[in-house]
């Protein structure tokens, strides 16, 4: 496994902020309508820290 460049590491780290907030919204949000956008969005965050 090759490693991160800074980057590379500086981003996964924002991406898993990203997702923290992402989730935390998610989990007080009770429209339905933003419930699936923010379930989309995350699905495209944690894509970005783990591809495949």
């Amino acid at each position: 496994m090759t490693q991160k460049t800074g980057a590379q590491l500086q981003a996964d780290w924002i991406t898993h902020g990203n997702i923290a907030r992402m989730q935390a919204q998610l989990d007080r949000e009770t429209n339905a309508g933003k419930r699936k956008v923010l379930e989309e969005l995350l699905v495209e965050q944690r894509k970005l820290i783990s591809p495949g």
